[in-house]
C-alpha cells in the first residue's frame, strides 16, 4: 500500500475517532442534565407571589412617627388609620403564647405589633434567627392560649398556640 493512501486512511480514521468522542460526550452530558423523575407539585414555588389579605391594614399612624407602609394587592379595602392607642389588656408572662406573624423584616412585625395593639392586644416582638417574630399574650396553659387565640381570630388576626421562645 503506498504511503499517501496510508496517510489518507489514518487522517479519516482519527476523524472518526473524534466525532465518536464529540457524540458520546454529548449523550452523557444529556443523560446527567435529564431528571431521573419529576418532583411532586407541592414543592414547586408559586408562580406568582403572594399576596397580603386585605384583612391586614399596613399603615399606622404613631404620635410623631409614620411607619412606611408595604406595597398592597389593587382593589383592595382602603387603609384605616390609627389616631391613638387604645388601653392594651396586659397578660401574665407565661409558656404559652399565640404567634400571630414572622417576618424577615422589623418594620413589617412592628407594624402588626401596632394593629395587634391598636385593637387592644398585647404584643410584643422578638428576633428568633432570621426572623421577627410576633407574639400575643403570655399564659400559663395552652387551654388559656387558645381562648385567647379565638378572641384574636374574632379581630381578624390568625394565630397558632405555641410554647414562649
Amino acid at each position: 500500500m503506498p504511503g499517501w493512501l496510508r496517510n489518507i486512511l489514518l487522517i479519516i480514521l482519527l476523524i472518526g475517532i473524534v466525532i465518536a468522542s464529540f457524540w458520546v460526550s454529548f449523550l452523557i452530558g444529556q443523560k446527567m442534565l435529564t431528571p431521573t423523575k419529576k418532583l411532586p407539585t407541592k414543592y414547586m414555588i408559586p408562580e406568582e407571589a403572594p399576596t397580603i389579605p386585605p384583612s391586614i391594614t399596613l399603615e399606622v399612624e404613631t404620635v410623631g412617627k409614620k411607619i412606611k407602609p408595604a406595597k398592597r394587592a389593587m382593589g383592595t379595602r382602603p387603609r384605616a388609620k390609627v389616631m391613638a392607642e387604645p388601653k392594651v389588656e396586659t397578660t401574665l408572662g407565661g409558656a404559652w403564647v399565640v404567634q400571630i406573624g414572622a417576618f424577615s423584616k422589623s418594620a413589617n412585625a412592628a407594624i402588626l405589633v401596632k394593629q395587634l395593639k391598636a385593637k387592644g392586644f398585647s404584643a410584643r416582638q422578638t428576633k428568633v434567627g432570621a426572623l421577627f417574630r410576633v407574639y400575643a399574650g403570655g399564659f400559663s396553659t395552652a387551654a388559656e392560649a387558645k381562648q385567647y387565640q379565638s378572641r384574636l381570630l374574632g379581630a381578624g388576626f390568625e394565630g397558632i398556640v405555641r410554647r414562649d421562645d
